[in-house]
């Protein structure tokens, strides 16, 4: 059995490819792929944790509701899905495809991916809209970044959540921190005004409270020893800021979807 390179996971946990664990080559970056072969089930209802995993030349989803596959392969916050049925937010879903080219695709690769599948498997339709929502503002401090430059080779990142409260990123942007900040564990969409390409490792360590994570954390004791909550952490450990404000951003308004017939 091929042992899987779990190189991005996004929920509740993380793992990084080390020097010894060699995955397949990258994919060209100029390569557009589908899905070969995919498959859909149901997730197991005693199963714990989700997230996505881009490894082994595969890409997979685990535990996942289709409004979570949405927020990650369109890179949007729930508020930016408008129209989705209730089992599209309560239904979990294993979902695993291999793509028809060589190689291992990128993130945007894999998205682009994820996109074309559920779109033809859910039947999914939907129009794009603007719309003035509550965001908040990824945006430099006043003094300099404190991130370290990533020596990793492989552009794929490695960034997620080890346990509530602690982030860590290994060969990530300041997109790719903006887009896991909406995802998993902020109630609003965040933009990103730092716009530094440069990838980076960084760890971010603060104590939750209960408008974060969907309040799944909201009775998580004082962290010990204690931690700074997440708009102090951000200032102090990353050299960055998180700034509530309105601006008008993307939304995905569902005309059509259908429950998958499973494989």
């Amino acid at each position: 059995m091929m042992k899987l390179t779990p190189v991005l996971i996004l929920g509740a946990s993380l793992s990084f490819t080390s020097a010894q664990t060699q995955g397949p080559p990258q994919m060209a970056a100029e390569a557009h792929p589908i899905a070969d072969v995919a498959t859909i089930k149901m997730s197991d209802p005693n199963a714990h944790g989700y997230g996505f995993r881009l490894g082994g030349g595969r890409v997979q989803a685990f535990n996942t509701t289709l409004l979570d596959m949405m927020k990650w392969a369109y890179g949007v916050q729930t508020s930016q899905i408008q129209s989705l049925p209730e089992w599209a937010r309560t239904q979990k879903w294993d979902v695993e495809a291999t793509p028809n080219l060589p190689g291992m695709p990128n993130k945007a690769q894999a998205q682009g991916m994820m996109q074309l599948l559920i779109v033809e498997r859910f039947h999914l339709t939907t129009h794009s809209e603007k719309k003035a929502l509550p965001v908040y503002v990824l945006e430099r401090g006043k003094g300099p970044l404190k991130l370290t430059k990533s020596t990793i080779e492989r552009p794929v990142p490695a960034i997620g959540f080890t346990q509530p409260g602690v982030l860590v990123a290994r060969n990530a942007t300041s997109r790719e921190l903006a887009n896991v900040l909406q995802e998993r564990l902020l109630d609003r969409p965040v933009v990103d005004k730092v716009q530094l390409s440069e990838r980076s490792d960084f760890t971010l360590d603060f104590q939750p409270d209960a408008s974060q994570y969907d309040g799944l954390w909201a009775s998580l004791p004082p962290r010990q020893p204690a931690k700074p909550d997440l708009y102090t952490a951000i200032q102090e450990q990353l050299g960055m800021r998180l700034v509530p404000s309105k601006e008008e951003v993307d939304v995905l308004a569902v005309d059509k979807v259908e429950k998958p017939s499973e494989n």
